[in-house]
């Protein structure tokens, strides 16, 4: 399985290059080349942040289309499930604005219970590690 980063960097789960290390390092690097050190710290957890987005695939999501999809998955579902449409207040109401909240909050959290990044346990791991790996080498870099 292939993982896409930020800064263009891609990987397969399955052959980690033994300079993993150093291409993160000079990823984060670049991500801060601009940057004041004085002001460092936000752009490591920006880092993680991206980092997650792609590790979730929500870095090119927006949330019109994001909300839209939650729409036609609860048509859908009424659909099969009652064979009928569902209302416009099935929309309307703080029930779906959960589920919208809660997605978003979702695509966004380092774990959640599930296995988030990959559709099988054995990559999901790999993710995890590699995750935590590369928030090590950015949280450490410059000290």
């Amino acid at each position: 399985m292939m993982i896409i980063l930020p800064r263009g960097l891609n990987f397969d789960l399955d052959n980690i290059p033994e300079d993993f290390d150093e291409q993160i390092r000079k990823a984060f690097h670049d991500y801060t080349s601009d940057t004041n050190p004085a002001y460092m710290f936000e752009d490591k957890l920006s880092f993680i942040d991206s980092t997650l987005e792609y590790l979730h695939k929500t870095v090119h999501e927006d949330a019109y289309s994001t909300v839209k999809e939650l729409c036609l998955e609860r048509m859908e579902y009424t659909l099969n499930e009652y064979d009928e449409f569902p209302d416009m207040e099935d929309y309307k109401c703080f029930e779906f604005m959960e589920t919208c909240y809660l997605a978003g909050r979702g695509s966004h959290r380092l774990y959640d219970g599930h296995a988030c990044f990959a559709d099988n346990l054995r990559d999901n791991e790999k993710i995890y590690r590699l995750l935590i790996r590369i928030m090590k080498i950015v949280l450490d870099y410059g000290e």
